[in-house]
C-alpha cells in the first residue's frame, strides 16, 4: 500500500532506493520490483528529484534486459529533468546519471562515454567532494586502458592516484596503483610493473586484504615469466594456491597461468593436466552462467506473463476483427499476384519473340562479317603477293631504288596483317570462348618467348626473363586467345627494339586474385597523341600510327578485354621505350572450367 502522506511517502522512497541498490547484486526480481514499486512512488510523490532517481534506477532494469535503447532514453529524460536545478544535490545526481551514461556506452562507444565522463567533471567544479574528482580521474584511466589507450592510461592513472594520495585515501591508492602496474605490464615495462605489485601487495598483505591482494599476485607471476624468472613466478603461482577463498573465474586463471608456467619450463604432462583442469572448469563456468542466464530469463518471463495477462481480454476481442482482416488482405494479395503473374507471363512471351528476332538479325550479321573478312583476306593476299614479286623483279635491275624497298616493306606488312586476320577468323579460340582451361602462366610466357626466338635472335635482341623462382602462378584462361595475345605484345617489342636491344618480361601476383604481366623494350616508344588513339579501338576498329594500321594490336586490346583483362601502356615518349601492362583475373567469372 502507498503511504497517505507525502513526508512519509518521500522517506518510504528513500527505503526502496536503498533496497533497490543492494538487491541488485543479488535478487534481480525482488529488485525490479523495488523499481517499479519506486517509479509509482515517485509518481505520487510528483518531486522530479526523486522521479528522476527513480529514472536512474529504472536504467539498470533496462541494462539488465538487454534494453539499452530504452536504458539510453530514460537516463538521458532524466539528465534533461536535472539541468533544470543547480542545487548541491541535483548537482551530485547529475553527476550519477552521467556515470550511468558513461558506464552504458564503455564498451560500444568509448568516445561518447569520454564526453559523459568530462561532464561529470564540469559538475564537480568548485565541489568540495575531490574523492569525486579523483574517481573520474580513475574512471578515464580504466576506460583508456580497456580501449588499449596504454600512454594515456598511464598519464590519467599517475594524476588519479596523486589525488587519492593527497585526499589521504591509501586504500583506492594502492587499487590504483595495482591498475597503473598492469598498463606498465602491457607496455612491457616489467621492472616498474613489478615494483609497483609489490608496493600493493605489501599493503593488502598488512591490511589482511588476501582476495584484494590476489590481482597483485597474478600480476607479479606474469611479469616474472615475461622476465624468464619462473623461479620467482612460481612463488607467487604458490602463494595464489594457498589462498582458500578464490573464486571460479580466479581459478580459471590460475588454471591458466600454471599451465602456461609448465608450458614455459618444457613439464609437458603437468600442462597438458592443467590445461584440461583449465579446459573443464571452463566449461563448467559457461555451463553455470547459462544456468544464471536461464533462471533470469525465466524471472523476465514471469514478469511478461504477468503483463501479458493484462493485455489478454483486449486480444481476445481484437482477434475476430484481425482475422477477417487477415483474409481480406490475403485474397486481395492472391487476386494481385494472379494478375500479375498473368501479366509478366504474357511480357516474357513478347520479350521472347522480340529476342528471337534480334538474335535472327544477329546470326545474318555474324555470316556477313565471316564472309567479308574471308573475302578480305583471299582477295587482298594474291594482289600483294603479286607486288612484292613483281617488285623484286625490279629490284634486281635497280637495287638502290629506296622507294622499291619501301614498297616491299609495307606491302609484306600488309600480307602479314591480312594473313592475321583470317587466321583470326578461323581460330576455334574465337569461335569457343568458353573453352578454358587451368594453365601456369610461366608456362604460358616461356612458350611466346620460344616462338619468337627466332625473330629475335635474327635482330640479337635479348629476351630477359624476371620471373624465375617466384611462386608457380596459375590461371584459367582460353589459352590459345592467351597465347596470341603474348605472342603478339612480344612480336611488336622485338619489331620496335633496335639490333642488339633487350626486352624484359616480368610477372608479379597482385593480391588475391589477379596477375599482372609486364613485358618492357628499349625501343623509340609511343607518342601521346597515339597513345590515346589505342584506346579508341573499340570503336573505330582501326587507328593509325607512324608506320601503318595497327590491326594487331587493336585485335590484342579486343582480346584481353575478352579474356576479362585490362592492357596498360607505359613509359609513353620517344627513345624512352614502351611497358605493357597485362592484368588478368586467375579466375575469370564468366568462364566455367572444363574437366581436363
Amino acid at each position: 500500500m502507498l503511504q497517505q502522506h507525502p513526508e512519509e511517502d518521500t522517506v518510504r522512497a528513500k527505503i526502496l532506493l536503498k533496497l533497490a541498490y543492494h538487491e541488485s547484486f543479488d535478487d534481480y526480481y525482488a529488485f525490479k520490483t523495488r523499481v517499479l514499486e519506486l517509479d509509482q512512488l515517485t509518481q505520487k510523490i510528483g518531486d522530479n528529484y526523486w522521479i528522476a532517481q527513480a529514472w536512474r534506477q529504472k536504467s539498470e532494469v533496462f541494462i539488465d534486459e538487454n534494453e539499452l535503447d530504452s536504458a539510453y532514453q530514460i537516463l538521458n529524460d532524466a539528465l534533461v529533468l536535472s539541468q533544470a536545478y543547480h542545487t548541491p544535490k541535483w548537482s551530485d545526481l547529475r553527476y550519477d546519471i552521467l556515470l550511468n551514461l558513461a558506464g552504458l556506452f564503455h564498451e560500444t562507444n568509448p568516445q561518447l562515454a569520454f564526453k559523459y565522463m568530462d561532464e561529470a567533471l564540469a559538475t564537480l567544479k568548485n565541489s568540495q567532494k575531490m574523492e569525486r574528482v579523483c574517481a573520474l580521474y580513475g574512471n578515464k584511466a580504466i576506460l583508456y586502458k580497456d580501449i588499449n589507450h596504454l600512454d594515456s592510461s598511464e598519464i590519467y592513472f599517475k594524476i588519479s592516484m596523486d589525488c587519492f594520495l593527497s585526499q589521504g585515501d591509501s586504500l583506492t591508492y594502492v587499487q590504483c596503483l595495482r591498475l597503473y602496474s598492469d598498463v606498465l605490464l602491457a607496455k612491457g615495462n616489467f621492472t616498474n610493473a613489478i615494483q609497483n605489485y609489490l608496493l600493493a601487495s605489501a599493503f593488502y598483505k598488512n591490511k589482511q586484504l588476501n582476495d584484494a591482494e590476489v590481482p597483485s599476485l597474478f600480476g607479479l607471476a606474469r611479469a616474472y615469466m615475461k622476465l624468464n624468472d619462473y623461479s620467482i613466478a612460481k612463488r607467487y603461482i604458490d602463494r595464489l594456491e594457498s589462498i582458500k577463498s578464490l573464486g571460479e573465474q580466479t581459478i580459471l586463471s590460475l588454471y591458466e597461468l600454471k599451465y602456461q608456467w609448465f608450458e614455459a619450463v618444457g613439464q609437458h604432462d603437468s600442462t597438458v593436466f592443467y590445461l584440461t583442469k583449465y579446459i573443464k572448469l571452463k566449461d563448467q563456468i559457461y555451463q553455470n552462467e547459462k544456468k544464471n542466464s536461464l533462471e533470469r530469463y525465466e524471472v523476465r518471463m514471469r514478469i511478461k506473463q504477468q503483463e501479458l495477462e493484462n493485455l489478454k481480454y483486449k486480444v481476445q476481442t481484437d482477434q475476430i476483427y484481425f482475422r477477417n482482416t487477415l483474409l481480406s488482405i490475403i485474397l486481395i494479395v492472391a487476386l494481385l499476384l494472379i494478375f500479375f503473374l498473368i501479366v509478366y507471363q504474357w511480357q516474357i512471351r513478347k520479350s521472347n519473340r522480340q529476342l528471337n528476332s534480334v538474335y535472327k538479325e544477329m546470326s545474318a550479321l555474324v555470316e556477313l562479317r565471316q564472309f567479308f573478312t574471308s573475302l578480305l583476306a583471299h582477295d587482298l593476299r594474291s594482289p600483294l603477293q603479286a607486288i612484292i614479286l613483281k617488285t623484286s623483279t625490279l629490284l634486281k635491275q635497280q637495287s638502290e631504288n629506296q622507294i622499291l624497298n619501301d614498297i616491299i616493306q609495307y606491302s609484306r606488312v600488309i600480307q602479314q596483317k591480312v594473313s592475321r586476320i583470317a587466321e583470326v577468323q578461323n581460330s576455334p579460340s574465337i569461335r569457343a570462348m568458353e573453352d578454358v582451361h587451368k594453365i601456369e602462366v610461366h608456362e604460358l610466357l616461356d612458350i611466346s618467348v620460344s616462338n619468337q626466338f627466332l625473330l629475335a635472335n635474327e635482330k640479337r635482341i635479348t629476351i630477359k626473363k624476371l620471373y624465375h623462382g617466384y611462386p608457380l602462378l596459375d590461371i584459367v584462361t582460353n589459352v590459345e586467345i592467351f597465347g596470341y595475345i603474348l605472342d603478339n605484345l612480344l612480336n611488336n617489342a622485338i619489331k620496335y627494339t633496335p639490333a642488339g636491344g633487350e626486352i624484359v618480361i616480368n610477372v608479379l601476383e597482385e593480391y588475391p586474385e589477379k596477375i599482372n604481366i609486364f613485358i618492357n623494350d628499349n625501343g623509340p616508344g609511343i607518342k601521346t597523341s597515339h597513345f590515346v588513339n589505342i584506346y579508341q579501338y573499340l570503336k573505330t576498329n582501326f587507328f593509325k600510327l607512324d608506320d601503318g594500321w595497327k590491326i594487331g594490336l587493336g585485335l590484342t586490346k579486343y582480346f584481353v578485354n575478352q579474356l576479362g583483362g585490362t592492357i596498360m601502356f607505359l613509359n609513353i615518349g620517344k627513345s624512352s621505350g614502351t611497358t605493357i601492362k597485362l592484368t588478368f583475373p586467375k579466375v575469370n567469372s564468366k568462364f566455367q572450367l572444363k574437366s581436363e
